[in-house]
């Protein structure tokens, strides 16, 4: 069975819908898209909704990641030229700044704090960019995206640093209660953390049915990005970004298919 992306079950919650799968080739639409680099990608939350967004994926992560969505680079993220690329979304390391890592004496010091550099080599590169993490982590005038904005099934707060203004919708008050991770009970959101179950319901709440627990206990649901990327894609018009002219003429004359796993 192939994963399509555009149909993923539950995956675009604008509004939510649950879809299909099938196979496709990420060029197989006919208008040119604006290249994005998703750094620190992880299995890819934040890429898709890059990709629903409009834009023509590529991540990059330190670890393997055999269920990423789109085109991998397995490498250090702070060493990837950056050139060629309309856009670049970075997720740096949460452990570092997460509540949890303050659980225990010395357990955040085991953990890198990559924001200060990655911010720097964004800035050094000058395109737009936005840099994701969780609330309390050291972004500069950040937004923040909440599930309640887009109908999903869990809260999981994030926050967002760019060098494009971002706007957000309305906050919803957070009427449902949430369940202990590993211990959802009816009438509760889920909390897609730690030893999260049942896994279904976590798939369905983050709109990921393509990753294992270990991956999305690590994501951002698509709608996230989806909803960001949207409106960093108003701002690459080909009479604005030279970069992107250039990557639609390469694209017009490659066409070359993204072949995506099989899950």
């Amino acid at each position: 069975m192939s994963f399509h992306p555009e149909t993923s079950t539950l995956a675009n919650p604008e509004p939510s819908q649950a879809g299909q799968r099938g196979s496709l080739s990420v060029t197989d639409c006919s208008t040119v898209r604006p290249r994005a680099l998703d750094l620190f990608c992880c299995a890819g939350g934040a890429g898709m909704g890059l990709h629903r967004a409009g834009f023509d994926v590529h991540g990059v992560d330190i670890a393997p990641q055999p269920n990423y969505p789109f085109g991998f680079t397995q490498g250090d993220a702070l060493a990837q030229d950056l050139s060629g690329y309309d856009f670049v979304w970075a997720s740096p390391p949460c452990q570092h700044h997460s509540r949890m890592s303050g659980c225990r004496e010395g357990l955040r010091d085991k953990y890198p704090s990559l924001i200060a550099a990655t911010r720097a080599k964004l800035k050094a590169w000058g395109g737009p960019y936005i840099i994701e993490n969780v609330v309390g982590a050291p972004l500069e005038n950040p937004v923040m995206l909440c599930g309640a904005m887009f109908g999903l099934a869990t809260y999981r707060h994030r926050i967002f640093e760019s060098n494009v203004a971002l706007t957000v919708p309305p906050h919803p008050k957070h009427s449902t209660p949430t369940s202990k991770a590993g211990h959802w009970k009816p009438g509760t959101l889920i909390s897609v953390a730690g030893n999260c179950a049942p896994m279904s319901m976590a798939r369905e709440a983050m709109g990921m049915d393509w990753t294992t627990r270990a991956e999305l206990v690590e994501a951002i649901p698509p709608a996230f990005s989806l909803f960001l990327g949207r409106q960093i894609i108003q701002t690459l018009t080909p009479g604005q970004s030279n970069t992107y002219l250039a990557n639609a003429e390469q694209q017009k004359e490659q066409r070359r298919p993204v072949h995506l796993p099989h899950v």
